[in-house]
């Protein structure tokens, strides 16, 4: 390696400093949004192929919607028994919401068309 190469968290990356250690933001990578209303704050901390491994902050409206992703989140357990059927019958109610991924300059991202929010004891995955 020359000198303009640095080594950091065993990944050298010649003129870049890049860290593969997860982080923890301290300002919301995305907001999740019902209209004008806060579900909760998703601090994106890594990704794995095409997932977004967020940690989520509930909001004052995340009561509005938490029934559902945790329905969601039984059927999972359940290991998907009947997949087609079912996963229509919860995605379905929660794209109805109306939710919305907002990004820190205001742009928003409705869920199940642009982007989907799987959310779970705390835990979120995105894919947009």
């Amino acid at each position: 390696m020359g000198p303009e190469s640095r080594n950091t968290s065993s990944f050298a990356v010649t003129g870049l400093e890049v860290s593969l250690e997860p982080t923890q933001p301290t300002e919301p990578t995305w907001r999740l949004m019902r209209g004008p209303h806060l579900v909760g704050d998703l601090y994106w901390r890594e990704t794995d192929m095409f997932w977004r491994f967020c940690r989520f902050t509930p909001g004052p409206d995340w009561p509005a919607v938490r029934e559902l992703y945790e329905a969601f989140a039984q059927w999972e357990d359940q290991g998907h028994p009947d997949a087609d059927v079912r996963f229509g019958e919860l995605a379905g109610p929660i794209a109805q919401l109306g939710l919305e991924l907002e990004t820190p300059d205001g742009t928003r991202m409705p869920v199940f068309r642009r982007a989907f929010v799987w959310i779970r004891d705390g835990e979120a995955r995105v894919r947009c």
